[in-house]
């Protein structure tokens, strides 16, 4: 037994010597093998430690044919939506088109720089879900302006603009506004700059004074305007929504907050504020994604989940003359269809058929902007 055992491992030390010397492979670690033969697929599944850290250092061309390393993309920018190389158009080398941060940073600080030039930035005027205010003055004549701060990731309405690139519709909405102005109520104040600060965009717009905003106002005349000057107010903001509408442009967020009294005199001027939620469009078209103050959501949306530009229009006025007239009390779609807040009756038969006829149910019962600026009540 004892020499049987000895022939076997001498056999088997015998057999492991001439597998070395011939150098003949086994199956390797990575190697895909097949279950029926026991062979090694030449296949591989991973690549050497060696070969692995070659590639890393490979030099490597992107989609738009820019070589770069991975060094290079310690230092190129990156899209914030995607973590990749993004070249940056308007920079040339000589070598060809290629990424140039230091251009671009460049261009956000002479912006700043025009910025710190041209305008004074003062107190915090208020601050809303898309941005801030500051009240400021233009150096040049010590024109009051008020500057709106707003984070780019908080840019929810985009479109693209002539050059190709994407703009807020914000500021292409009050452009095409003053584009406009000629002949029209120039309710909307008016844009005088912007910048592109890289993270932030800086709008300096008109600032009428003295002025306040509806809400306040509101509230500084005991809870609620008489009837006279309720109508005063309305004539004005209906103009200034239908000339809106025949621009196609849908404001969104039609509001006392949004709205402001000019009181240079006894007669209180209406100016349009915040165009953050507006957009371009036609008076039928249909939306399925609300936009705006949630208590004020029309109710066909509530219903069905969808609304068109012009009755949404039309709702929003009636919700901000139900706030002029009924003292104290707050608007809510929701509090209103189950009747726990209703229009009060200290007011005329043509006011209350006015204002009923705005808050409508059904949005087909609604009367369109132009049919308002003939109704009885206005005229």
């Amino acid at each position: 037994m004892a020499s049987l055992k000895t022939l076997q491992i001498a056999g088997a030390v015998l057999w492991y010597t001439v597998q070395h010397l011939q150098r003949v492979p086994g199956p390797k670690e990575g190697a895909r093998v097949s279950v029926s033969d026991g062979k090694a697929n030449p296949e591989k599944i991973c690549q050497s430690k060696w070969r692995r850290v070659r590639e890393k250092r490979k030099v490597r061309k992107d989609k738009n044919g820019l070589v770069t390393t991975k060094e290079d993309l310690q230092t190129l920018p990156f899209d914030d939506n995607e973590m990749r190389c993004k070249p940056l158009e308007d920079c040339s080398t000589s070598s060809g088109t290629a990424p140039c941060r230091k251009r671009v940073r460049s261009q956000y600080r002479r912006a700043e720089a025009e910025l710190g030039n041209k305008y004074i930035q003062e107190e915090l005027l208020g601050e809303g879900g898309c941005g801030s205010v500051f009240a400021g003055c233009r150096k040049a004549d010590s024109l009051p302006v008020a500057i709106k701060h707003v984070m780019k990731r908080n840019v929810f309405c985009k479109i693209m603009g002539e050059d190709g690139k994407q703009i807020s519709v914000e500021i292409a909405v009050m452009q095409k506004l003053a584009e406009e102005k000629a002949g029209t109520s120039g309710a909307p104040v008016a844009l005088l700059d912007w910048y592109d600060l890289g993270r932030e965009l800086i709008l300096v717009m008109e600032r009428p004074i003295p002025s306040v905003d509806l809400y306040h106002y509101i509230e500084a005349s005991g809870g609620a305007l008489p009837e006279e000057e309720s109508k005063v107010i309305v004539q004005q903001l209906l103009n200034a929504l239908k000339e809106m509408e025949d621009t196609k442009i849908f404001h969104r967020d039609i509001k006392t907050e949004n709205i402001l009294i000019q009181t240079v005199s006894s007669f209180p001027r209406v100016r349009i504020i915040d165009f953050g939620l507006s957009c371009f469009t036609g008076k039928e078209t249909q939306f399925r994604r609300c936009f705006g103050t949630p208590d004020h959501v029309t109710p066909e949306f509530c219903r069905r989940g969808t609304y068109s530009s012009g009755s949404c229009t039309v709702w929003q006025l009636g919700i901000v003359l139900f706030e002029m007239l009924n003292r104290g009390k707050t608007f809510e779609t929701g509090m209103f269809l189950t009747n726990k807040i209703k229009i009060t009756k200290r007011i005329t038969r043509n006011c209350h058929n006015f204002l009923t006829s705005c808050l409508a149910k059904n949005p087909k019962d609604r009367p369109s902007l132009e049919d308002l600026q003939q109704h009885p009540w206005i005229r």
